[in-house]
């Protein structure tokens, strides 16, 4: 979660809830036009999340990290829905993010929503489904860029 340096992990977690949307990164992260091709890496993950007939409504969620968060950032993402089968309210889907000392960092996309098949033990399951794409650049070469283009946000 490399948007902002905060001191507060319960602040920064606030912050990034309310700015991150689909395909978003914060205002103060680094993205993928800010580095050079050979840097960016890509990973792209299916989700699906099932739910059984009769069993009423449930709020699942899941979080698909980039490969090693540790050393590997977020500078691009899409989670695009393709069927979405007795799901009720909103979607939640946003940036998930880890902390190296003061600075927040994204590093994975979760998704989640609620399901609900009702009581009926032989009526229709639930199910959503969809795929994630992440680009990512290691964490060295998105801090490099974070320090020179993005101090306004220190």
């Amino acid at each position: 979660m490399k948007y902002v340096f905060i001191s507060s992990t319960v602040c920064a977690w606030v912050i990034f809830a309310l700015g991150a949307m689909a395909g978003e990164l914060p205002a103060c992260s680094p993205k993928k036009s800010d580095f050079f091709e050979g840097d960016i890496n890509t990973y792209s993950v299916n989700w699906d999340i099932n739910r059984s007939p009769g069993r009423g409504g449930e709020n699942y969620g899941a979080d698909y990290w980039v490969p090693d968060p540790n050393t590997n950032v977020i500078v691009e993402w899409d989670a695009s829905e393709t069927s979405c089968i007795n799901c009720k309210g909103e979607r939640d889907v946003r940036i998930t993010q880890q902390q190296k000392g003061i600075i927040s960092y994204p590093v994975g996309v979760h998704i989640g929503v609620r399901i609900d098949t009702g009581r009926n033990p032989i009526g229709a399951g639930g199910s959503y489904t969809g795929r994630i794409t992440m680009s990512y650049v290691p964490y060295a070469k998105w801090l490099d860029v974070f320090l020179r283009k993005y101090t306004e946000c220190l």
